[in-house]
This record gives structure tokens, sequence and C-alpha cells, in this order.
């Protein structure tokens, strides 16, 4: 059916057109040139959860096209347990309370809009407020939104309005994915009452590239629901407006397997939070939020390396993880950073650090740079001049790396070599020591030489019995009944290995076999050794946090000690290998401890400039 010169079909609030109503059937609609469809329930490809549907094709385009449902139901649906295809563009719209792209056991549905305009409102009679959804029941939903297309969903009643990428609360389960570009997606609704939802119980995945999405003071919420998953990306500029985001998670608990990738992109909003299966990545990532960033999952800055904003408070709970990759270009390196507001708060002493290093770059190298800092790696910006510096610049005066982190948590991962020696130093810098990890292919080499110097020595060996046979048939001469071609009466021309050389290639192949059989022993030992060394290191780490609390008991003891002239308390002391010492007569000054012999200790260097 083809629809042009502003023509009208209108079935009324309780009536119902379908494009491709069962699986027997195929159907085109086109509407063009201003012209308006109207019915309370419009299908394209099936309109039946219980029966298969069938094929529907449908278009809108030019300004004042429109296909528009009505009444109690509003009701758009495109591949509902059928297939249907909806492309709108030049201006086109679409109106409807709910719209719906895949639904239902083998619904599938495609929706194209190019230049165009939807606009949901409204309340169906059954309380569910306006809705664009796209693939639930089991079906399967595509929907892509280019060239300034509009999407507005309002509705200020108490079913709210909302944006669904994968299932939602009451049509659970399906398949959703959602592209939008250079356009603007809004919900208005009732405070509280707007909602995002990509993967609620299913599986979702949206991208919106130098778009808008407005939210109010609603959520946005990244796979909601246990075993759901969702992916959210936000490319080239897009800007997030929303009261909360949870990436896997809610404000009534934890969620799915959730993701959110932000790349030169922005979210403003009241609450971030990460649940233990969510995460945050990309680079040029800018999260403004008025209240805190909860940290349950994993940040991971950049597309190896990048960098992440984080605008707030950041609270890190228990299970956290910030995984921070380093990779080596000519003579310098690309690293990843977390950035923090220097009014913002941070709890950081429950995330657990780990430093990534990509390929060939080595640990040691790093760190003989002086680029294997924590202030390299994890800073603070002054939104006012734009200046970025080490975190420790903004550390209280009882804060430090050793108390702001906890070391033992700090983990080091690369293919290429093992770190044998991880320690953090008071200023934050690292010493390390890595050794290169022997290659398999190192391995297999020598395994292929020893297999061809094995084959070689035993051809040689069969090719010396052969020339004996030769030898043999022509002094002798042929066998009964064989071929006199072999003698002749000279000897056969056969390659063979001289007895020497048999035995040097004997020799070479065990002395390979021998390289190879160490070399797999030394990489098993470094193994155990990295793992020994990091059980180690975290008990020198821990040890560490004690130091300054074993100081202050130690003085204690002294002053105590020589306030009240206790001669056993002293003689305590002094058995641990400490002297006790007065400042001045007594109770004139403090007593003081000291290791005995007396060691003097070396200014600390200047850490040097760091790498911005």
């Amino acid at each position: 059916m083809t629809m042009t010169g502003n023509s009208t079909v209108d079935v009324g609030a309780t009536g119902t057109i379908i494009v491709g109503n069962n699986s027997e059937s195929t159907g085109i609609l086109s509407v063009g040139g201003g012209s308006k469809m109207t019915a309370n329930t419009i299908g394209i490809g099936g309109n039946n959860d219980g029966a298969a549907g069938g094929l529907g094709t449908a278009s809108v385009s030019g300004v004042g096209s429109e296909l528009r449902t009505i009444g109690d139901s509003g009701f758009m649906s495109v591949g509902r347990s059928g297939t249907g295809s909806l492309a709108v563009s030049n201006q086109g719209t679409l109106s409807a309370t709910n719209l719906t792209v895949g639904r239902s056991a083998g619904g599938v549905g495609s929706l194209t809009i190019d230049n165009g305009n939807i606009t949901l409102s409204g309340q169906q009679a059954s309380g569910n407020g306006a809705a664009f959804v796209i693939g639930n029941r089991g079906g399967t939903g595509l929907a892509t939104i280019t060239n300034n297309s509009q999407v507005t969903i309002s509705n200020l009643g108490s079913g709210g309005a909302s944006l669904n990428v994968g299932g939602t609360p009451t049509n659970p389960f399906g398949t959703g994915t959602l592209t939008v570009s250079h356009s603007q997606v809004t919900l208005n609704a009732a405070p509280g009452q707007a909602t995002v939802r990509i993967g609620h119980d299913g599986t979702g995945t949206a991208t919106f590239n130098a778009s808008t999405l407005n939210v109010g003071d609603g959520s946005l919420i990244i796979a909601g629901q246990p075993g759901s998953s969702g992916t959210l990306t936000l490319n080239a500029g897009t800007v997030m407006n929303t009261g909360y985001v949870g990436v896997g998670a809610t404000q009534a608990g934890p969620g799915g397997t959730g993701s959110l990738i932000m790349n030169n992109s922005t979210v403003n909003t009241t609450t971030f939070e990460i649940g233990a299966l969510g995460m945050l990545s990309g680079n040029g990532a800018v999260i403004n939020a008025t209240g805190d960033v909860i940290v349950g999952g994993i940040i991971s800055p950049g597309n190896s390396p990048g960098r992440i904003n984080i605008n707030c408070n950041l609270i890190t709970l228990p299970g956290s993880r910030l995984i921070l990759d380093i990779q080596s270009f000519g003579d310098g390196y690309d690293i990843d950073h977390l950035i923090i507001g220097n009014d913002s708060t941070f709890s950081l002493s429950s995330l657990q650090i780990v430093f990534n290093f990509l390929g060939n770059t080595d640990p040691t190298a790093f760190a003989a740079s002086g680029g294997f800092d924590l202030d390299n790696f994890i800073q603070s910006l002054n939104p006012l001049t734009g200046a970025v510096t080490g975190l420790s610049t903004v550390f209280g005066p009882e804060q430090s790396w050793g108390n702001v982190i906890d070391a033992s948590r700090i983990m080091v991962q690369s293919s290429d070599f093992n770190v044998t020696q991880l320690a953090l130093q008071a200023d934050g810098s690292f010493n390390v020591v890595a050794a290169p990890v022997p290659e398999l292919s190192t391995w297999l080499m020598m395994a292929l030489g020893l297999l061809s110097v094995t084959a070689v020595a035993r051809r040689g060996r069969s090719q010396q019995g052969l020339r004996c046979m030769v030898h043999a048939a022509c002094a002798g001469g042929a066998p009964r009944g064989g071929s006199a071609a072999i003698g002749q009466g000279h000897e056969a021309d056969v390659d063979m290995l001289l007895r020497w050389q048999f035995v040097v290639l004997t020799l070479l192949g065990a002395v390979a076999l021998a390289l190879m059989l160490a070399n797999a022993g030394l990489f098993t030992l470094n193994r155990d050794a990295q793992t020994a060394l990091g059980q180690r290191q975290q008990y020198v780490q821990q040890t560490i946090a004690l130091e300054s609390l074993y100081r202050d008991i130690v003085k204690a003891l002294a002053e105590l000690a020589v306030k009240g002239n206790d001669p056993q308390l002293i003689a305590i002391l002094r058995a641990q290998g400490l002297s006790v010492t007065i400042d001045g007569p007594a109770g004139a000054a403090p007593a003081s401890a000291t290791a005995a012999p007396s060691t003097t200790a070396a200014a600390p260097a200047r850490k040097p400039e760091k790498a911005k």
C-alpha cells in the first residue's frame, strides 16, 4: 500500500492496522507526501505474541508524514512474532505511547530513523507509561537513529517514561541493540520516574556517537538484574544527563554484568555506582557527580592506555579493582590515568591496583625511567586552572601513599616478563625486578631442531646399512630373482653421514634437549619464586604499615622508663638493641630511644618531575 499527496487513513481509537499479519503473509506500506495513518494498534511483521507473524516492511518519509497510534493502547510494534522493518526519514514521524522493536519468540524487528522523529507520550490504560522498547519477551530488536533525529519519551503519570534495550520489568528477556548518532534522546517524567535500561534482564547493547541523552533526575541502569548483560558506549563528545547511574548495580541492589565505555564523553549525574560485575572503561571520560562515585567493580581507563576523570567523591568497596596499562613506544611510555577532582574526597583503601604491562614493555626499564610512580597514574585535577598533579599533592596532613592505599593489594601482570620483586616506596614510586619469560617459540625451535638432528642421524645410520648391502650386492652378484641394475660392477651413489658427523650431530641433539629441559625448569622456578616473593612483599608492606605505630610505642616506653626511673623497662629496651637517652635534666625534656649502634640516614632524594 502506498500513501501520497496528504492522504489519510484513520481506523479510529479501537482499530488495528497490521502489515504482514501471519506466517504466510507479506505486506508493504509506504507513507509519504505528508500522509497520515492512525489506529489504536499498528503492527509491522505480526501483531500477536502467541502466533507466528508474517513479513512486514514499512516506510515513513517527508515532513508531515506520520504513523500514529491513539486510544487506551497506543501500541506500535515492529517484528512481533514475525519479521518487521520500518524506516523513517526526512522529518517523517512516529507517534505512539509504546513503540516496541523485536517482541516475542521469533520476533525480529529493525527500525531506522534518519533525520526523523519519534514522539512517545501518555500512559496506557494498563498503567504502563510511555516507552521505547528494543528486544523483549525473547524477541530481537535493532534500532538505528541518525542524522539529527529526535526521540522524545514523555509521561508525567505514575507509569513514568522509559527507554529499554534488552527486556523490561513487565515483559522480560530479549536481545536489543540501539545505535544513536548525531541525534538526541530525551525522557520527561515526574520526579524520579524516568528510566533508561540497557540489558534489564536480557542482553542489551547501546552506542551513542556525538549525541545527547537526557534522563532528568531519573536513572540509567546497565545490566539491572542478576544474569543480565548490558553494554553502553558513549563516543565522540556524547553527553548524558541523569540522576543515577548504575553499572551492574541498581538502587535496590546488585545487577548483572554491565559495562560503560566512555570515549571523549561526559556523564553528569548525582550518584554513580559500579557493581561487583560492572566495569567503567574508555579514554577521555569525564564523570561529574554532585554525590558519590561508588566502585565495587572495575575501573580500567583507556583503550590501552587512556584517561578517566572523576570529579566527585570516590568510594571504593572490597573487591574493587583499578587496572592501569603501560605501553612502551620508542624511548617513551603511554600509561593510564585516573584523575580525581582536587575538591573531591577519596577512599582507596579497599582498591586493588593492577599494573598491566602490555606486549614487550619491560617493568624494570619503566621503573628506571622514573615513570613507575603512583602519582603518575592516580592524579588530581584543578578544575579552575586545568592543572593536573600527582594525587599526593592534595593529601591531608595524616595521609600518605602508605595509608591511602593498601600496598598488599598491588599486583603486576605481564605476558612477557616475570616480576620477582615489587616494592612500594614511601614517595609512591616502585622498585621492581623482572625477567623475560622464556618464549614458547624458543622451546619449540629447540624441539624441532632436536627432531631434525635425530632424523638426519637416523637417516645416516640407515644409509650406512644400505651402503653395506650395495657392496655385498656388487661382490656377490644380484640376488636370485632380482634386478642386475644395482650392481653393474659400480658402487651405488648413496648420500650418508660419516661416523664423526653422526657422533657430533647426536651430541648436539643431546645438548639441545638439555637446554630445552633447563629452560623449562628455570621457567617453573621463576614462577615459584615470583609467587613466594609476592607473599614476602605482602608481609613487608604490612610491616611497613605498622612501622609508625611501633615507633610511637617505643618512644612512649622510653619516656615512661625515664619518667618513672624504671630500670627494668630500661633493661628491656636495651635488650632489644635500643639505648635510652635523656636530652636534658630529668623531667626537662622527653626521652628518646635509638637503635644501638646508631646509624645515620641520608635525606631522601627529591622525586623526579612526573610525566603528565
